[in-house]
This record gives structure tokens, C-alpha cells and sequence, in this order.
């Protein structure tokens, strides 16, 4: 199922892969790129406070994904949640996620 939402994805059929995902999180709940690719797409589709959810899930099963904070934190400026962006991008930063300093820069001074 992510496969083919990955080639959904390619073909800009955003809530056809969202469904292909959400089933592969029914098969195993515990897989955290499921959550983190289907928080992207939701992103896409603007529906930031469940790509919100989506990515928290993720880095809820796997700490050490440190990236999925940088996305986020974008997420939440979509929602006017500056402070706990920044945090994000922090948490982000400090684990050496590629232009995570840079969107700090950008929105947290």
C-alpha cells in the first residue's frame, strides 16, 4: 500500500494515496513513515491540523525521527502556531536536520 501511494502521489492523486496509506497503518500501526508520508501528503492538501496528528504519531513510534520535526513545525506556522513551530524546528536543528536553522531564522526571530 505505500508503494502505490507513492505512485498515487506521482500522479497528484493526493486523497487516493491518503486512503492507500491509511490502510497500510490498519496493517501495521506501528510503521512511522506511513504516518509521516501520509502527514506530507496531507500538508498538500492543506489539512494541516491532521497532518499535525500524523506526524506526532510518528515521531511518537519513533523517537529518533528527529526530520518529521522540521515538518511539523511547518504544519503548525500553517496554523498560526508560531511558539510551538519554533520548538519544532528547534528540536530539529539541535539534531542536524538540514535547514531547520534556517527556518528559524525565518520565522522564530
Amino acid at each position: 500500500y505505500h508503494k502505490r501511494a507513492e505512485a498515487k502521489k506521482g500522479l497528484y492523486d493526493y486523497r487516493a494515496a491518503i486512503l492507500d496509506l491509511s490502510k497500510a497503518i490498519e496493517i501495521d500501526p506501528k510503521d512511522s513513515g506511513n504516518y509521516h508520508f501520509r502527514g506530507q501528503l496531507k500538508v498538500l492538501l492543506k489539512e494541516y491540523q491532521s497532518a499535525i496528528s500524523d506526524f506526532t504519531k510518528a515521531i511518537e513510534l519513533n523517537p529518533e525521527y528527529n526530520f518529521i520535526y522540521k515538518d511539523r513545525g511547518l504544519a503548525k506556522i500553517k496554523l498560526n502556531q508560531k511558539e510551538s513551530a519554533c520548538l519544532d524546528f528547534s528540536k530539529a536543528g539541535e539534531s542536524g536536520v538540514s535547514g531547520a536553522y534556517d527556518l528559524i531564522k525565518d520565522f522564530c526571530n
